[in-house]
């Protein structure tokens, strides 16, 4: 009689125990998917070479492989969304888990480009599950302050990638040839979705879930998408992170031709660029004790702004170098890590619609926004420097505009409100 309460109160405090590590874990285990699905793309870019020399083609149809994975990273996201909130956040992770290991084994199996390309087409759709439904769960497990915390560090990891995805893959085709890469990743991923069904909590249960409607999903994408407060938001963000996705495509180009610097040189560069960021993301924690998400993402915006008006002023009417670049660009991912995650959280909480509709909007606006930037860069004219400068700063107006307008509109609700009551 007396064992079956006590035996009761241990499997209690055991469950407690294992569903408090769980808590600790996602996260971590969320940024190690997600940072490997991102290095799917970043270390493959020294593979071309070989891969045009196996297949017999040009670089430029190898690139095509490029271009499914972004087609796979952009495809899914409005879908993905409404899935998840009828089944589940950590059902559709596991299934983008094994649908990435799997596409990651028929790359490293493909004999064709034909075969490749679709391949990297199922790898980008990964992309997808991560920024709806995994980040998702961050926004419903969290306080505001905890997620903006857990998103800034989150974004460090995950913006490193591209900095030294690169490097990566150029040490690893040292000893492997281009398909052991995808085995590497194939490998990686399956540890991932170990961790995945092990650690990773439901934080969309079947009890809070609705009936798959179609109407009901464009109902709540049309009520995001008209959402004032998550227009001025996500729309500043999104026009920074076009900056940044410009900045990608363009440095290389920048370094090259009006630097004469090698790969290495370029490497590097990004690399502290990149640190701004993580510096930024940084600073929250400092800011978050005394400041409103709302003044910490103003603040970075005019940080984005300073560092780009720096760099026209020494582009245009100074001597220009890699140091000066290089000083603004640190400068302007300063600001970026300030105002992404930021922004980023008070657009996705003004809504009251599934959290999964919510990202699925965020995260087609961002890669919009990505596909934007990617597409400035290539109407640059000879002097890359220059016209990227002009850019940035034009970006950086609007989003600070946007965002001001927004925050004195907030004021003038909040004014008339109070009179009112």
């Amino acid at each position: 009689m007396v064992l079956t309460p006590t035996l009761s109160i241990w499997t209690g405090l055991i469950m407690n125990v294992e569903k408090s590590r769980s808590i600790a874990l996602y996260p971590i285990v969320l940024v190690i998917f997600e940072v490997i699905v991102y290095l799917s793309n970043d270390m493959y870019f020294p593979a071309l070479p070989q891969i045009s020399a196996e297949f017999s083609v040009s670089i430029s149809s190898v690139q095509i492989t490029l271009t499914a994975w972004f087609l796979g990273a952009a495809s899914l996201n409005l879908v993905v969304g409404f899935i998840s909130d009828y089944f589940g956040r950590k059902t559709v992770l596991i299934l983008s888990a094994i649908i990435f290991m799997l596409s990651s084994v028929m790359c490293s199996l493909s004999g064709t480009l034909t075969n490749l390309a679709l391949s990297r087409f199922f790898q980008g759709t990964a992309v997808a599950s991560i920024a709806v439904a995994g980040w998702a769960t961050v926004h419903e497990l969290m306080s505001e302050d905890d997620a903006v915390r857990v998103i800034s560090w989150m974004s460090s990891f995950t913006v490193i990638a591209p900095a030294f995805g690169p490097l990566v893959g150029a040490g690893l085709l040292l000893i492997l040839p281009w398909q052991g890469l995808f085995s590497v990743l194939a490998l990686a991923s399956a540890l991932a979705l170990v961790a995945i069904v092990v650690y990773f909590p439901e934080s969309n249960p079947k009890e809070k879930r609705r009936t798959v409607s179609v109407h009901l999903v464009l109902v709540d994408y049309w009520n995001i998408l008209t959402n004032k407060t998550f227009q001025n938001n996500i729309i500043s963000l999104s026009f920074v992170f076009s900056g940044t996705l410009a900045w990608l495509a363009a440095c290389p180009f920048i370094i090259a031709q009006e630097f004469n610097g090698g790969p290495l040189t370029i490497g590097m560069v990004m690399l502290g660029v990149f640190v701004g960021f993580v510096v930024g993301s940084i600073l929250i924690e400092k800011l978050i004790v005394k400041h409103s998400t709302q003044i910490i993402s103003i603040i970075g915006l005019i940080v984005c702004l300073i560092a780009s008006i720096a760099l026209v002023i020494f582009n245009t009417y100074l001597t220009f170098n890699l140091a000066l670049l290089t000083a603004c660009m640190f400068i302007f991912s300063v600001g970026n890590g300030l105002s992404y995650s930021t922004l980023q959280k008070q657009g996705i909480e003004s809504c009251k619609e599934p959290m999964g509709a919510r990202m699925a909007i965020f995260s087609t606006m961002i890669a919009l926004s990505a596909a934007f930037g990617s597409f400035m860069s290539t109407r640059m004219n000879e002097s890359v420097s220059v016209s990227f400068s002009y850019f940035l700063i034009q970006i950086s107006v609007i989003a600070v505009f946007i965002k001001i307008i927004g925050f004195l509109l907030s004021i003038n609700r909040t004014l008339r409100f109070r009179t009112t009551s």
